[in-house]
C-alpha cells in the first residue's frame, strides 16, 4: 500500500473517530502512523498542544515531529513570512504539505508545515488568549545581614491582529551599615499587526532606581518595526522610533542634593528582540534598545535584558536574567550605568 494511501486510510479512521466524540475533533499523525484524536489548543514557539478525553494532561509535541494534521478548529494562523490568516489545516499527499481552507471549504493557502509558525483557536475564550508568568527570587547571607529579593511577572493579551502586555519587576536589597536598593520597573505595550512582517507599537515603561538616583522615570515610545526572522526556531526583529522622557529624581539620601525639577527630553531609538526556543527545555529572550537624545546635546542610553529559562513539569519553570542600564548623562549623583543579575522560579499559565 502506497504511503499517500495509508495516510488516507489514516485520516479517514482518525475523522470517523472525531465526529463520534463531541470534543474530540482534531487528529495528529505521529511518526510509526501514531493517532492522537482531541483538541488541538493552539501552537507557540514550535510546540503544538492537544488535548483528549483519555489523559489527564494535555499532549505537547513538537511541531515538526507531526507527520499529518487535520482540524475543525478553525485557528488564527501566522505564517514565517508574517501573513495571518483564519482557517483550518489539513495535510494533503506531499510530504509536510498543509493546506488552509475557509469554514466553507475555499482554500485559502498552500503551504509546508514549517512554514506554519503559530495557531491560536478563533473561538478562544479570554483565558485561551492569554499568557502569564511570575517568579520569585530571595538570598540571605549572615555576614552584615544581607537581604535581597526580587520577583518579576509578564501577563499577555493576543487577539487576531494585535497583542498587548503588561511587565512588573521589583528588586529589593538591604545590609547593615549601608543604604537600602530599591529598583521596581512596570511595563506595558501594544502591538498592532499590519501586512507581511510589518507592525506599529507603543510602550509605556516606569523606572525607579536609586542607584541611577531616580524617583521615577517616564518613558512613553511610538515606533514601527518588522520580523526579520519568525520560524519554528528563533524570532528575531527590529524597531526605531520616537521616546519622550521624564525624569524625577530621588534627594533623599544624598550630601549634595540636585534639581528636584523634573528633567523632560525627546530621544529617537532603535531597538532589536531576538527569541530562540528551538533549545530543548531552554529558551532564550533578549533585547537591546538604543536612545540617542534629540533635545539633550550628547546624551545617551542603552537598555539591554537577557533571560534563560528552563522549563520544568507542571508549567513550572526556573529563569536567570540580566537587566544593564547605561545613561552617560545621568543625575549628577547617579551612576552611568546599573545591572541586575536575578534567578528565580516561576509558573507560567
Amino acid at each position: 500500500m502506497k504511503p499517500n494511501y495509508l495516510k488516507s486510510l489514516i485520516f479517514s479512521l482518525a475523522l470517523f473517530c472525531s465526529y463520534n466524540a463531541a470534543a474530540q475533533i482534531d487528529t495528529l499523525v505521529m511518526p510509526g502512523n501514531n493517532l492522537i484524536v482531541g483538541e488541538v489548543k493552539g501552537m507557540q514557539y514550535g510546540v503544538i498542544t492537544i488535548e483528549t478525553d483519555y489523559s489527564d494532561d494535555d499532549f505537547t509535541i513538537e511541531w515538526l515531529d507531526v507527520v499529518a494534521i487535520r482540524t475543525q478548529t478553525r485557528f488564527l494562523i501566522s505564517l514565517s513570512n508574517g501573513e495571518r490568516l483564519n482557517g483550518t489545516v489539513s495535510s494533503y499527499g506531499s510530504e509536510h504539505g498543509v493546506k488552509i481552507h475557509e469554514s466553507d471549504g475555499t482554500e485559502l493557502a498552500d503551504v509546508a508545515l514549517e512554514d506554519i509558525v503559530f495557531l491560536n483557536g478563533v473561538e478562544s475564550d479570554f483565558w485561551g488568549r492569554m499568557s502569564a508568568s511570575i517568579d520569585f527570587g530571595i538570598n540571605l547571607t549572615k555576614a552584615n545581614n544581607f537581604k535581597q529579593y526580587n520577583a518579576r511577572s509578564n501577563v499577555g493579551y493576543r487577539a487576531d491582529r494585535w497583542s498587548a502586555g503588561l511587565s512588573y519587576d521589583l528588586l529589593r536589597s538591604s545590609q547593615d551599615e549601608t543604604d537600602p536598593i530599591r529598583r521596581q520597573e512596570f511595563g506595558s505595550t501594544f502591538q498592532y499587526y499590519l501586512e507581511q512582517k510589518w507592525y506599529i507599537a507603543g510602550n509605556l515603561n516606569l523606572l525607579s532606581n536609586t542607584e541611577q538616583a531616580l524617583d521615577l522615570r517616564r518613558s512613553l515610545k511610538f515606533g514601527g518595526g518588522r520580523s526579520i526572522i519568525k520560524n519554528n526556531k528563533a524570532e528575531w526583529g527590529a524597531i526605531v522610533g520616537i521616546a519622550f522622557l521624564n525624569e524625577e529624581f530621588d534627594n533623599s539620601s544624598l550630601t549634595e542634593p540636585v534639581d528636584p525639577n523634573p528633567r523632560a527630553s525627546t530621544e529617537a531609538f532603535i531597538g532589536t528582540n531576538a527569541n530562540l526556543f528551538d533549545t530543548g527545555d531552554l529558551s532564550l529572550t533578549s533585547s537591546l534598545y538604543m536612545y540617542p537624545s534629540l533635545t539633550e546635546s550628547g546624551r545617551f542610553r542603552t537598555d539591554f535584558s537577557l533571560d534563560v529559562k528552563y522549563d520544568l513539569p507542571l508549567d513550572f519553570y526556573i529563569k536567570t536574567g540580566l537587566t544593564y542600564n547605561y545613561d552617560n548623562q545621568p543625575a549628577e549623583a547617579g551612576n552611568e550605568s546599573d545591572y541586575v543579575m536575578s534567578i528565580g522560579f516561576g509558573w507560567e499559565l
